[in-house]
């Protein structure tokens, strides 16, 4: 089991216990961590649609050049 499983059933724990205070808390954490994994899905999304991984790791047959840091007329973009 996953650490992330041993996540989300403490969180369900939490969030089925009798204590009002534990529940607050369970929704808390859960709407935190759907606002990270939905933040995470955007910037992976975000980084394939501009080609970023290309422009992080250029890879053996790539090389910079000037124009990776410039534009055309050399001013930096």
């Amino acid at each position: 089991m996953g650490s992330i499983d041993k996540y989300f059933i403490l969180i369900t724990k939490l969030s089925n216990a009798p204590h009002p205070h534990n529940r607050r808390i369970a929704k808390k954490v859960y709407d935190y961590s759907n606002l990270w994994l939905h933040n995470a899905l955007l910037n992976e999304q975000a980084l394939e649609s501009v080609g970023s991984k290309n422009f992080l790791d250029p890879g053996p047959t790539q090389t910079w050049n000037r124009t990776d840091f410039h534009g055309a007329n050399g001013q930096e973009i």
